[in-house]
């Protein structure tokens, strides 16, 4: 099983900070790993809500169903993987602190495929995607500072 967490300290709100990364459908904005997401059931962003994804890790590309497990606005996010060859968990807290927001990004799975034999790669490229996605949602929200 494999366990990756990364954090930075963004300077805005935690709404401001959650605006960005709180839907799943929108994460080709700011993680170059995302190519295509959309969401695949009715009704509001909320626990229960579909999503499918179309993810690149290590030069393939993964087709990824996504359903909500958590959803607290402004707070917290969480997902289970429910189809694709990877299985797992992810989730995106916002925290207030002091002259900002702590965001921290967490992953939990295990992979399928050939996958199985190189878990340890696949571990270090999610541990560097979640790391570019963190600057780039930090680099996104502080643009006009």
């Amino acid at each position: 099983m494999t366990q990756v967490e990364e954090s930075t300290v963004v300077n805005r709100t935690p709404e401001e900070v959650f605006a960005l990364v709180g839907d799943p459908t929108s994460d080709g904005q700011w993680s170059s790993a995302v190519r295509e997401a959309r969401k695949t059931s009715p009704g509001p962003l909320e626990v229960g809500t579909t999503v499918e994804q179309a993810i690149r890790l290590l030069g393939r590309r993964i087709e990824l169903g996504i359903e909500v497990t958590e959803y607290e606005p402004s707070r917290k996010m969480a997902i289970r993987l429910i189809s694709g060859p990877v299985k797992g968990t992810g989730r995106r807290i916002v925290e207030p602190i002091n002259g900002g927001t702590r965001l921290t990004f967490a992953a939990e799975g295990r992979s399928g495929l050939f996958f199985n034999l190189a878990e340890p790669l696949v571990a270090w490229a999610i541990r560097r995607e979640l790391r570019a996605a963190l600057a780039n949602v930090k680099k996104m929200l502080e643009a006009d500072d």
